[in-house]
């Protein structure tokens, strides 16, 4: 039996000061029941394709296959799904998600050197949030202006028609 559940996460907006909602919508399989990749095509919203190129290049860990070779998703699988699907659409890179998974799968000794990973992907992702609260105070200061410029422009238009 698949069950649906969302995780809602607050996030503070510093530089406008407010709490944003940050959903993760997981799928979570109960019990022995397993998925086929259209099956989990369709519910995670992911093409067949792609899944099988996460697990091509090392994305999620190998996924199980039953007697006939045909690829058999279970809960494990469906969780390192939703995982990369949460850090890609945090904007950290392919690369660095290949090497966390890589680092999980030689197990516990590895639990230091995948939480840095993590601890330096949120450095760099703090550091963008930066580069983007300048970039978008410069576009607000640049529509003030041409906001600005063009009510100022009008005015003088109407009070040269209202002259003449």
């Amino acid at each position: 039996m698949l069950v649906e559940y969302t995780s809602i996460f607050f996030i503070k907006n510093t530089w406008l000061g407010v709490y944003s909602k940050c959903y993760c919508r997981r799928k979570r399989i109960k019990g022995d029941v397993n998925m086929t990749i259209a099956e989990v095509s369709k519910k995670l919203e992911l093409s067949a394709d792609t899944l099988r190129y996460y697990e091509r290049i090392g994305l999620i860990p190998p996924v199980p296959r039953n007697k006939s070779g045909i690829r058999d998703y279970d809960e494990n699988s469906i969780g390192w799904i939703n995982f990369i699907k949460c850090m890609r659409k945090a904007g950290l890179p392919i690369e660095v998600l290949i090497e966390y998974v890589t680092l999980y799968q030689l197990g516990d000794s590895t639990k230091e050197a995948r939480k840095n990973l993590l601890i330096e992907q949120r450095e760099e992702l703090i550091s963008k949030i930066e580069e983007l609260k300048e970039t978008l105070e410069y576009l607000n200061k640049k529509i003030e202006r041409v906001y600005t410029i063009d009510i100022e422009k009008s005015i003088k238009e109407r009070s040269c028609i209202i002259k003449k």
